[in-house]
């Protein structure tokens, strides 16, 4: 996700039709001097949307891949405001040609995969769902709603890269807690978080709660229906589907949340430690926590 999210979807697709002719330039690619002192490394490719390339960013999978002693070059073709269905009409090979690109002497170990969320930010139907939704069950059912409209462009891109590269080993988590405050580094959190999840009937509808535990439970309810749905269609280590919700709210200090379980009622991320309210600025402990994620759940189960 990313401050992109209110363009329209035309124009999100124009950024990810972009990306070719920038990772051949070079803009896109992390390469640099360090890489040749990596000698024989794993070859590993960050692909998809703003948490790519915003936050917690590539460098938090290299900090984290470093700090375990697994030798490895990361780069980058997140692209910030890109649709999993932009990728995939644009071109259904789209991570194959980013990796032929970026590793044009090897073949990817590992894919960093992370998109959906702007797809579901702006699915139109989903959040006109939302509008018309008198309890949370109903809300559940817009986001089965527009999960079914994006999963088979992620699966898609995947089967197209298993193709081309059948031992390469995909990691997605499905984004975690955001910040919710209604006013956090001069915007409205609150209202932010529902652009993508929740709309009209978590900020105005829900009396269960606040608003930000609709929002959190609707969170928890699309990793269901996402990426551990993916999980059961892939087995690991081809595909690993993690669950890092929980893990900001940790490093945030909200009681009774940890790596793969949210507090549904606690708080969101600390403001201090997020930019444009979702994500987890790369340095500080949510973003460590979500590298912290990336090892446990995911690398050092595959290699």
């Amino acid at each position: 996700l990313s401050s992109l999210l209110s363009l329209p979807q035309n124009a999100t697709m124009k950024f990810s039709a972009t990306l070719l002719t920038a990772v051949v330039g070079g803009v896109y690619s992390t390469t640099n001097a360090a890489d040749s002192a990596r000698g024989d490394s794993l070859n590993v490719l960050v692909f998809g949307d703003s948490q790519g390339d915003v936050g917690p960013t590539y460098q938090e999978l290299q900090d984290v891949l470093d700090n375990n002693g697994v030798a490895a070059t990361v780069k980058n073709a997140a692209v910030g405001g890109t649709l999993a269905c932009g990728w995939y009409n644009d071109d259904n090979d789209a991570i194959t040609t980013a990796a032929n690109q970026l590793f044009p002497a090897g073949s990817p170990d590992l894919i960093w995969y992370t998109a959906g969320g702007n797809d579901m930010a702006q699915d139109v139907r989903m959040h006109a769902c939302f509008d018309t939704a008198s309890s949370i069950e109903d809300a559940m059912t817009c986001v089965d709603g527009g999960v079914g409209r994006m999963i088979g462009c992620t699966t898609g891109l995947f089967e197209n890269l298993w193709a081309a590269y059948p031992d390469a080993k995909i990691g997605q988590y499905n984004y975690m807690a955001t910040n919710m405050d209604e006013s956090c580094q001069e915007e409205n959190c609150l209202e932010s978080t529902a652009q993508f999840l929740g709309g009209n009937f978590c900020l105005s509808t829900y009396s269960e709660g606040s608003p930000s535990e609709c929002m959190l439970r609707l969170l928890q309810y699309w990793q269901t229906v996402y990426v551990d749905a993916i999980q059961k269609q892939y087995p690991s280590p081809q595909f690993t589907g993690m669950n890092v919700q929980g893990a900001v709210q940790e490093a945030s200090g909200v009681p009774g949340a940890s790596m793969g379980h949210l507090n549904v009622t606690g708080a969101g991320a600390k403001c201090d430690w997020m930019t444009s309210c979702v994500h987890p600025i790369y340095g500080t402990p949510a973003a460590d926590a979500i590298g912290q994620g990336f090892y446990d759940l995911w690398i050092s189960q595959v290699l």
